[in-house]
């Protein structure tokens, strides 16, 4: 039982410091940057820890007549902040 449990929660946190590291810090902001190597082994860790739902996109953002999600976010807030 002990193995599995440190194996659960070894996997989570690794998958948290792919999370804010890899994802949010690296490819959202650019706070820094990193070599060609150590960026597809980061894309390559982050798919482990996080499986199949980090390959995968919103259906909504990628059908052509779908407003992307970003401006609906914007179009809620605006309506809620305006009135």
């Amino acid at each position: 039982m002990t193995p599995i449990l440190l194996f659960l929660v070894g996997h989570w946190y690794l998958s948290a410091f792919c999370q804010t590291f890899f994802l949010h810090r690296y490819a959202s902001h650019r706070m820094f940057s990193m070599p060609l190597f150590w960026e597809r082994f980061f894309y390559a860790l982050t798919f482990l820890t996080q499986g199949t739902s980090y390959l995968r996109s919103c259906t909504a953002c990628t059908t052509p007549t779908a407003t992307p999600r970003r401006t609906l976010i914007r179009r809620f807030f605006s309506a809620r902040l305006c009135r």
